[in-house]
């Protein structure tokens, strides 16, 4: 099961009402690693919650709500996606970059 963590960069607010949010997302498997960061804007959501009292936490669980369809979080949905790439055995070298090999000792 991949794992997320969420950072937020930074938030633009209108009196007590947060708007905006930069943020960054990590997802692993274990063994790899992606990232994305983005810019979500509030859909002028009522928060019940003082500006002064707000966590990263809220903002993380209020941008993972907005970005759902069916329970299915579009930002965890693409970071999946890319994570499940990073797996295909699909994958050839470029052909304009020259063959390397490691030596074992």
């Amino acid at each position: 099961m991949n794992q997320y963590k969420w950072k937020i960069i930074n938030v633009t607010a209108d009196g007590d009402l947060i708007t905006h949010a930069e943020y960054k997302v990590t997802a692993t498997d274990g063994e790899n690693t992606v990232e994305t960061e983005g810019n979500f804007f509030f859909q002028g959501k009522d928060i019940n919650i003082p500006y002064k009292e707000v966590t990263e936490q809220n903002i993380c669980n209020w941008i993972e709500d907005e970005s759902s369809t069916d329970g299915i979080s579009s930002i965890k949905s693409r970071l999946d996606e890319q994570l499940a790439s990073l797996k295909s055995t699909d994958k050839v070298g470029l052909p304009w970059l020259a063959d390397t090999f490691t030596v074992t000792f």
